[in-house]
């Protein structure tokens, strides 16, 4: 991205964790769906790929769909429209997807190029405006990344056969009442200590953006800040981190991606996904041995290369991998930092949430020593997920609502202190988007397309963020809605809005064609004393490796593909 997608947009929408996370994600939905079709209606049938947001915001989308199209024909001897929606995690390829019953599909973790053969031209409406009352075109609430995928080149035009829909990063959640009540922000003067602790009044270090007097003032600027700030918290008899045990290795290895990604930046990030002959500026050297090379001062030597598909393994020499993976492995290796349960198999991404949230309260807390957990990992999608939990705990007093708590989204810690300042970078993953399937008939693709547009219209990308709490992957503005959302998404919107976000795809045919190896939850694979491991949490804790020789040994089998050159 040549220009930060999200300084101009309420942007950071997102999903739950992956499909292998999603199992107790949501229910069904508030609205009953119509058993029986409307025959003096057109009848439009969506699957959506249902996951931590659940579906409400879609059972809203179609009412104010229905209502807004009460009076139009479609088809002939029919007026109006009836949506019916089935939410479920499965996954289609292009022949499921034509035989389907289904007219449009908001998919995630899908590949959009698989399906181009059997999905409808939507090049019109991305052409147009949504809505009468929008200033900018569907296209013109793209940023270049989404544009250059979803224009698919046919000769010498460009078509889009998809938009997107929601993208989804991990993070780190803090508790800010928490933070307030003990004083965890770290001090400017450390004379009496490295936190701020009782004394409110002491003034806090810059915080990540380097300056003073903002909202971050006296969160980790760095990486060794953060494991400072980890240590106080232990040591004042809390919890620091908090991670579900039974999805490790996505919340921790998509939180290592973000921080490579924040490292390195849009451009650099991009490489990894089109292999075009960019210039690497910051690859670690290593030497005939496969070690990393440092100086006699022991810094780590690098090298500018520019990165194409005959050599494009060199790209995981980014010394940003490095520091992530370095990061990763304190974190991991010190038991201080985490909660019991972090890698326990069945202490799933719910079970965690709900912990984070219980912990250390007067009614709910089950630790004998009524610890509470600082942070948790996870995403913005978190509080929508935790609905139940904040109702139940709501019962016993209004202090426990959703509306009444104050979280906040940590702005990435910097791996070295030249960052600090820079402003954040994010990783999507999710690659979520929306689609209409090729030969419907005449009447029912207009609507389908009809619906498609409306869902992009500022309305309801402004209805979807209130709805979940997080926003879509468009450019648009709350306005007065901004004051319908809890603190914490405010506090997403207000850091993500100032960051830029990198796209895990690419229209590059050689990047979809081994995207088998290529793609974000297997890139990081490696062996370990023998052993396979696909990611880099995993090849630590199981395999017995460092940050610096898993980085070695995930840099020796990305050399070994065969699809290189």
């Amino acid at each position: 991205m040549k220009k930060s997608f999200f300084k101009r947009i309420v942007g950071l929408g997102l999903a739950c964790v992956a499909a292998i996370s999603m199992a107790a994600c949501g229910d069904n939905g508030n609205k009953p769906e119509s058993t029986k079709d409307d025959p003096q209606k057109t009848t439009l049938n969506i699957f959506t790929f249902k996951a931590g947001y659940g579906d409400e915001w879609l059972y809203r989308l179609e009412d104010a769909f229905e209502k807004a199209f009460a009076n139009v024909s479609f088809e002939d001897g029919k007026t109006g429209v009836q949506v019916k929606h089935t939410p479920d995690m499965l996954q289609f390829n292009a022949a499921q997807v034509q035989k389907s019953e289904y007219d449009i599909f908001f998919f995630e973790n899908e590949h959009y190029y698989k399906y181009l053969d059997v999905l409808e031209d939507l090049t019109d409406i991305v052409n147009s405006k949504a809505s009468a009352d929008d200033s900018l075109t569907v296209l013109e609430k793209l940023d270049k990344q989404q544009t250059d995928y979803y224009g698919a080149k046919v000769g010498s035009d460009t078509h889009y056969y998809a938009l997107p829909s929601y993208f989804g990063n991990y993070g780190i959640v803090y508790n800010k009442d928490l933070f307030e009540k003990e004083g965890y922000y770290l001090a400017a003067d450390t004379q009496n200590g490295a936190l701020i602790g009782k004394n409110k009044n002491a003034r806090k270090t810059d915080g990540p953006d380097g300056v003073y007097g903002t909202p971050d003032d006296g969160l980790p600027a760095t990486y060794d800040e953060f494991f400072t700030l980890c240590d106080e918290i232990f040591n004042a008899n809390d919890i620091p981190v908090c991670w579900p045990g039974a999805y490790r290795q996505h919340h921790l290895g998509n939180l290592m991606d973000n921080l490579v990604s924040d490292y390195e930046g849009v451009e650099q990030m991009r490489i990894n996904y089109d292999f075009g002959g960019t210039l690497a500026k910051d690859l670690v050297v290593l030497d005939e041995n496969g070690k990393i090379t440092k100086d006699a001062n022991g810094k780590i030597v690098t090298e500018e290369k520019e990165i194409k598909s005959s050599h494009g393994y060199d790209v995981a020499r980014q010394i940003g991998k490095l520091y992530a993976m370095e990061f990763i492995e304190k974190l991991i290796s010190n038991v201080n930092y985490y909660n019991k349960d972090a890698f326990t198999d069945s202490f799933t991404h719910t079970d965690n949430q709900e912990l984070f949230l219980m912990a250390g309260t007067e009614d709910f807390s089950t630790d004998k020593d009524n610890k509470s957990i600082a942070m948790l990992i996870d995403g913005p999608w978190w509080q929508e997920e935790s609905d139940g939990v904040f109702k139940e705990m709501e019962k016993a007093g209004s202090q426990y609502s959703r509306t009444s708590r104050n979280f906040g989204w940590m702005p990435l810690p910097k791996a070295t202190k030249d960052k600090v300042g820079k402003g954040n970078v994010y990783s999507d993953y999710l690659n979520a988007f929306v689609c209409v399937k090729a030969g419907l008939p005449e009447g029912v693709k207009k609507a389908a397309k009809e619906f498609v547009k409306f869902s992009c219209t500022d309305a309801m990308l402004r209805d979807f963020t209130v709805t979940t709490g997080a926003p879509k992957a468009y450019k648009y503005d709350m306005g007065n809605d901004i004051n319908k959302l809890s603190s914490f998404s405010k506090d997403v919107i207000d850091y993500v809005k100032k960051s830029d976000v990198i796209y895990k795809y690419s229209s590059s045919n050689f990047y979809n064609a081994n995207i088998a190896n290529l793609q974000y939850d297997v890139v990081y694979s490696a062996k370990i004393n023998g052993s396979l491991y696909r990611n880099v949490i995993d090849g630590i804790r199981e395999g017995g490796a460092t940050g610096d020789s898993y980085f070695e040994a995930y840099n020796d089998y990305f050399k070994k593909y065969k699809f290189w050159g």
